[in-house]
């Protein structure tokens, strides 16, 4: 069960999605008000491609300078 965390947590700091976790935990967490469900699609859209990180299109590789000797 996926879940994002509405509070810090262990090692996990707020709105960290941890995305296996055991469902009896994960009930008891969104319980208690420490997390809350995060479904696998959002508005037809997959998860994965809503959290994926934007490419930096700024970043050019002719523009990288490489350290010569």
């Amino acid at each position: 069960m996926r879940v994002r965390l509405l509070m810090a947590w262990g090692n996990y700091s707020k709105g960290h999605i941890i995305p296996e976790m055991p469902g009896g935990q994960a009930r008891t967490m969104i319980a208690r008000g420490v997390a809350e469900e995060v479904s696998t699609e959002h508005n037809g859209t997959p998860l994965k491609a809503i959290l994926q990180a934007p490419v930096d299109r700024m970043m050019r590789r002719e523009k990288l300078q490489l350290r010569t000797k």
